[in-house]
C-alpha cells in the first residue's frame, strides 16, 4: 500500500462539508447528527491536530495558519471528564476533528478514552486521504468502541486515493464509513471588519451553533469559526485580529452544570457581527491553494 501520510504536500481541500449542512446541500441529512431539536448543544468537537496534511484557501478550520500541534492525551482526558460530568443527563455526541484528526497516531486512545466515559455517537471526521494507510489497530479500535468515520469525497484532486481498500477494512471490522457527495467547490467565510453585522440577527440565523461547537484545551467555543479566529487567525495576522471577548467563550472547567452551557448558548456572540458564515451572504468559490492571505478569509 502507498504511504499517502504526506502525498499532496501543498495541495489543499474545501471547507468542511460536513459542517456546511443547513447552508446549501444539507449534509445533514445524511443521519449523520440525528440532532435533538430541544437541545442546541448536540455535538462537541475536539481539535484532537491543529495541522492538516492539507492546504485549503479559505479553509474554515483556519488549519493553513495552524501550528503543528496534537492534543496531549491527559488534557483530552481531563476535558472529557468535566464535559461528562456537565453533560450525563443529556450527553452529546463526540466528533474528533482537525486539522486532520488521522494525522494523530494516538487517535485510537482517543477514540477508547471518549467512549470510556460516553454512550453516544463517536464520530472521526476526515478528509479520508490517510484511510488506507490507518493500521489494523485503529479499524479495530473504532470496531471496539463503535466509532463511526466520515470522509469529504474530494474528486478533484487526480491523485484522491481509491479507498476501496479503506471500505474493505470498514466491512472487515464492522465499521460504518460514509462519505459526502462529491465536492467541488467550498464557501468562502467572508469576516467583515468593515461593516458590521448585527450580532443578534446573525446569530439567530447561523447553522453553526450547536452542531459545530469546539472544546480545546478546555475552553467551548459556540463555533469552529470563532475558535479558529481565536487559536490560528489572530496569532498569525496580529496587526489584523479581531476582537473576541470573555463572552465569546467559556471555560468547561469554571462551570457546574450543563444550564450554563445551555444559557451560553442562548446569548448571541460579540464576535458574531464580524461574520457571515451560516447565513445565506455567503459566497460559492471554485478551490485554489491557500497562499496564506488575509483575503481568504475577509470579505474583499
Amino acid at each position: 500500500m502507498v504511504n499517502r501520510r504526506n502525498f499532496l504536500k501543498n495541495a489543499a481541500i474545501f471547507t468542511c462539508g460536513y459542517c456546511l449542512g443547513n447552508i446549501s446541500t444539507n449534509f445533514h441529512n445524511f443521519n449523520i447528527l440525528n440532532k435533538n431539536q430541544d437541545n442546541i448543544f448536540f455535538r462537541v468537537s475536539f481539535m484532537i491536530t491543529h495541522h492538516c496534511n492539507l492546504n485549503c484557501a479559505g479553509c474554515d478550520h483556519f488549519s493553513p495558519l495552524a501550528p503543528i500541534y496534537f492534543m496531549p492525551l491527559d488534557i483530552f482526558e481531563r476535558d472529557i471528564i468535566q464535559l461528562y460530568k456537565l453533560t450525563k443527563e443529556n450527553p452529546p455526541q463526540i466528533t474528533l476533528m482537525g486539522g486532520e484528526p488521522l494525522l494523530n497516531k494516538n487517535i485510537s486512545e482517543y477514540i477508547k478514552i471518549a467512549r470510556k466515559y460516553f454512550k453516544t455517537k463517536i464520530l472521526v471526521y476526515t478528509n479520508g486521504l490517510l484511510l488506507n494507510d490507518m493500521p489494523d489497530e485503529f479499524w479495530k479500535s473504532c470496531s471496539d468502541y463503535d466509532a463511526e468515520i466520515y470522509y469529504t469525497h474530494y474528486i478533484l484532486h487526480k491523485n484522491f486515493p481509491n479507498l476501496s481498500y479503506a471500505h474493505n477494512q470498514a466491512k472487515k471490522y464492522n465499521v460504518k464509513l460514509t462519505s459526502s457527495p462529491p465536492r467541488y467547490d467550498f464557501y468562502k467565510i467572508e469576516l467583515n471588519n468593515k461593516k458590521i453585522n448585527n450580532n443578534k440577527e446573525v446569530y439567530k440565523t447561523c447553522s453553526e451553533k450547536g452542531s459545530c461547537c469546539v472544546i480545546d484545551n478546555g475552553i467551548l467555543y459556540p463555533c469552529q469559526i470563532l475558535a479558529g479566529v481565536k487559536l490560528f487567525f489572530n496569532k498569525f495576522f496580529i496587526n489584523n485580529a479581531f476582537l473576541i471577548t470573555k463572552k465569546d467563550f467559556i471555560d468547561i472547567h469554571a462551570i457546574k452544570t450543563q444550564d450554563d452551557i445551555s444559557n451560553f448558548f442562548k446569548k448571541p456572540k460579540n464576535f458574531c457581527k464580524y461574520c457571515n458564515y451560516g447565513t445565506n451572504n455567503i459566497e460559492k468559490l471554485k478551490w485554489r491553494y491557500s497562499k496564506k492571505e488575509i483575503y481568504e478569509w475577509l470579505k474583499a
